[in-house]
């Protein structure tokens, strides 16, 4: 198996759930927020996936690790979707990775939908010239 067919195996598997999900099954009605494909390992004829089931009215792993991080960069655990702009486009804050030491915040674009890591200082100075 290869990148590609990996790849597209994927976005089949995410659309089977969620539509599965949807369809207002009764057995996941209250138990299943969202369910998203992630990284995969693959190798001669077979891949694994990682998948991420949030509980309905569950964090996700972003949030959770939002809350529990965010104070190490002078955030608070509301400016979770909150938005910024950085370059004249405009982001949500969708995340945290601790381990990034300069980069740490996931900032989702408004434009194109893509995540991008910002800096503490960049966001921060964001929200102080806008009075948040």
């Amino acid at each position: 198996m290869d990148r590609t067919t990996a790849r597209m195996i994927r976005e089949e598997l995410e659309h089977l759930i969620n539509a599965g999900l949807s369809d207002s099954v009764p057995i996941h009605e209250d138990l299943i927020g969202s369910v998203k494909v992630g990284s995969c390992i693959y190798g001669d004829g077979h891949a694994t996936f990682k998948v991420e089931v949030t509980q309905k009215g569950g964090k996700t792993k972003k949030a959770s690790d939002f809350d529990t991080y965010c104070h190490r960069y002078g955030l608070k655990p509301e400016d979770m979707g909150k938005e910024f702009e950085s370059n004249g486009e405009t982001f949500v804050i969708c995340g945290l990775k601790p381990r990034s030491s300069k980069y740490p915040i996931l900032g989702k674009s408004k434009e194109n939908g893509s995540t991008y890591k910002f800096s503490p200082k960049a966001v921060l100075n964001h929200f102080r010239l806008q009075g948040v």
